[in-house]
């Protein structure tokens, strides 16, 4: 009998779920995705009761039962709602680096994060009480050091989705996909 193939699921992080167009965003974003061989995972596959008292209890368990079921995860990590990356996302990979789940982040903004600021919000940089780490990073340097390679970058502060930059971190992990296939079977077969 022969060795059973893994088949990578991937995690998608990030807001596009908070966006008008998530659900068109989403399938093309899975497409994407299969194209390559990859499972993916979106955050609005959970099925939720809209009883609002119990709700959010239930898309943050839906999506922590998602990520321990990834084998990878896919985050956006554009600026969202000012010039970090969403926190909901920070968090998610976070979750996931502790698992020991690889992260690959992608962006719609090729700035450092010191240039988002001073941009977006010059008297925090020169408000004498705090500093603005400055390691030549798009993103604070516990998420960009996080990421499996240099987060995958195109400038289009328009499209929140940041699909340019998702396309070509597709095409990366499609050029790899063997040694990640193998990656992910040796160490499931080690648990």
């Amino acid at each position: 009998m022969g060795v059973k193939r893994v088949l990578i699921r991937a995690y998608l992080a990030g807001p596009d779920v908070f966006l008008i167009n998530g659900r068109e965003n989403e399938r093309k974003k899975k497409s994407l995705c299969e194209s390559i061989g990859l499972t993916p995972l979106y955050p609005l596959d959970n099925e939720i009761d809209s009883n609002l008292s119990t709700a959010a209890k239930n898309i943050y368990g839906g999506n922590l039962d998602m990520l321990d079921n990834a084998h990878i995860v896919l985050a956006n990590i554009s600026p969202f709602r000012g010039p970090h990356t969403d926190p909901g996302t920070a968090y998610e990979m976070g979750y996931a680096k502790a698992k020991g789940k690889p992260v690959y982040g992608y962006t719609n903004d090729t700035r450092q994060l010191i240039e988002r600021i001073n941009e977006g919000y010059p008297d925090t940089v020169s408000d004498g009480q705090t500093s603005i780490e400055q390691f030549g990073l798009g993103e604070n340097l516990m998420i960009s050091e996080s990421l499996m390679y240099t987060e995958f970058k195109r400038h289009d502060s328009e499209d929140l989705t940041a699909m340019l930059a998702f396309e070509d971190l597709i095409g990366h992990l499609g050029s790899h996909f063997e040694a990640l296939r193998l990656v992910i079977e040796k160490k499931k077969m080690a648990t």
